[in-house]
């Protein structure tokens, strides 16, 4: 279908991975807590670093909206140092905690879960390592396994991630009495569609995103607007450039844009993404960042649904299917990083830099061997 690399690949394959994992992952969702824990629990914190934390940025929303929960996504940095501690709301036992690491060994998230618990909060590990340091170290766990594939900056454990974490919302949702179970089901369905999308528009936007990819690459800069859960897609996209090459992305509130980055020189060099999936809360002030996108002569396109932005129709990538708001960071994540596959990789690089010279992490303390403060 297309040519080949390996993050290109790992986009590609997410849809067959959603149909593939999907009731292993939904099932594990119901028996991951009790109905009465689901009941007492009135705070969340989603906590893990990178692709991890990005899952719980993205799910945030869920939780909040059908839940009915009160919600943070926090760095386990955040959470360990600056809430464990500090101050949890009382009783602390409603306030659960869900650490994400697909290993379970990021040595800050096992120090938040760890943090947390002893602060007197519930936690629970999702993870794919239940004999894991953080497996161990949380009351309860949600095994959610990400079946192997060739290495490259990760697309797919972030999928599984998210996809575990909005399954949980819903079930939230739907022990709690929100909605009822035939509109739980509804619910299950759209995330599930999230694949037939994604197929959709790998065919319906190739094309449009080459010339963009290779203005990134010639530019050297990127820029990525984005506010809500779609948020968390403009921070994936950016963590996956940084990844493969080093390319440093600016992440931007769509309000805060206006604020700051607007004012950055030499517009006409900064390409420039404007997320807003269809029905976003946010959909009218990014009709309004569009026309000052014109307005700056910024190379930019615009990621959305079916319809909308029609005056900007020759900058606009349509997703061409209805994909809630709600569940698009699983859609738009995807293919920013199927986007960021084809911009040029400079001579010689290597994913990660080969993790060669001033990025050997052996000379220091890392992400798994770092000191654990409690």
């Amino acid at each position: 279908m297309f040519n080949t690399n390996p993050v290109r690949d790992q986009a590609l394959s997410v849809p067959g991975l959603i149909a593939e994992t999907y009731q292993t992952i939904e099932s594990s969702t119901r028996s991951a807590l009790t109905t009465p824990e689901i009941y007492s629990i009135k705070n969340l914190i989603l906590t893990g670093s990178g692709d991890s934390y990005n899952a719980g940025c993205a799910a945030a929303m869920a939780f909040s909206q059908l839940g009915h929960l009160w919600v943070r996504a926090e760095t386990p940095m955040e959470t360990s140092r600056y809430i464990a501690g500090v101050y949890v709301p009382k009783p602390e036992k409603n306030t659960l905690v869900i650490g994400v690491s697909g290993s379970g060994e990021g040595a800050r998230v096992v120090e938040a879960i760890t943090a947390m618990r002893a602060s007197g909060c519930r936690t629970l590990a999702l993870t794919a390592n239940l004999m894991s340091r953080l497996g161990k170290a949380a009351e309860k766990a949600l095994h959610v396994e990400t079946p192997p594939f060739a290495p490259a900056p990760g697309v797919r454990g972030f999928i599984t991630s998210a996809m575990a974490l909005y399954l949980l919302a819903i079930r939230f949702g739907e022990v709690k009495l929100c909605y009822t179970m035939d509109a739980a089901n509804v619910l299950r369905k759209q995330l599930r569609s999230c694949a037939d999308a994604l197929s959709k528009a790998f065919v319906s936007l190739k094309e449009a995103m080459i010339p963009f990819a290779h203005e990134i690459a010639r530019c050297g800069v990127f820029e990525i607007l984005a506010s809500g859960p779609a948020r968390a897609a403009a921070d994936f996209g950016a963590a996956k450039l940084l990844e493969m090459m080093g390319l440093y992305t600016a992440v931007a509130d769509v309000e805060e844009f206006n604020h700051l980055n607007f004012f950055r020189t030499r517009p006409n060099d900064i390409p420039t993404l404007l997320l807003c999936p269809k029905g976003s809360r946010a959909q009218r002030r990014c009709e309004e960042i569009a026309v000052a996108l014109r307005v700056l002569k910024r190379p930019y396109r615009i990621l959305t649904g079916p319809s909308g932005f029609e005056e900007h129709e020759d900058a606009v990538w349509r997703i061409p299917a209805d994909v809630p708001e709600l569940f698009s960071p699983l859609v738009q994540s995807t293919l920013m990083a199927f986007m960021a596959s084809f911009v040029p990789m400079p001579e010689g690089e290597a994913y990660y830099h080969g993790h060669a010279g001033p990025w050997n992490e052996s000379a220091f303390k890392s992400i798994k061997n770092s000191e654990i403060i409690l």
